[in-house]
């Protein structure tokens, strides 16, 4: 079975997993991080190590092979400032919806769409579908929620 392994460097490895192989198999060989855990993408959890993945994921999951166990995500808006924790499997487009819902800055849903997280010091915007494990640094991240430019042309 294919999966998609992604870890602390920004691009994601495709693997293809045996009947046998377990969540340890995956951190070993493929990982290589003391300390690492393995996650199914937004999983509040990672993997027991002893698991049987092809018993527990789907054909083309998105694994996280991390040493955090959260992401601290720091979470600048106007002048305030909200910090969360996150698994490192969390992607950026659960760290948004956090962010502009009831528990973050708590926007109008009709203004939630206009808005657009950035790196922090940065104009990066990371694409929704990447893991905040991957572009953390010491098991910590900073974004700023701003309003997505148009073009007036």
């Amino acid at each position: 079975m294919r999966v998609f392994l992604h870890t602390s460097k920004s691009e994601f490895d495709i693997i293809e997993l045996e009947d046998t192989t377990s969540a340890e198999d995956v951190l070993r060989e493929h990982v290589k991080i003391e300390e690492a855990e393995l996650w199914l993408e937004d999983a509040d959890q990672p993997f027991e190590r002893t698991v049987t993945l092809i018993e527990v994921v789907e054909e083309d999951a998105h694994l996280h092979g991390s040493r955090c166990k959260k992401i601290e995500a720091t979470i600048n808006f106007h002048d305030r400032q909200e910090t969360h924790s996150f698994p490192p499997s969390a992607t950026i487009d659960h760290v948004f919806k956090y962010s502009v819902g009831d528990n973050g800055f708590n926007l109008p849903r009709d203004e939630r769409p206009k808005h657009q997280l950035v790196l922090c010091q940065t104009t990066t915007v990371p694409d929704k579908s990447e893991h905040i494990g991957s572009l953390a640094k010491d098991c910590e991240i900073c974004f700023d929620l701003n309003p997505k430019k148009k073009f007036e042309g």
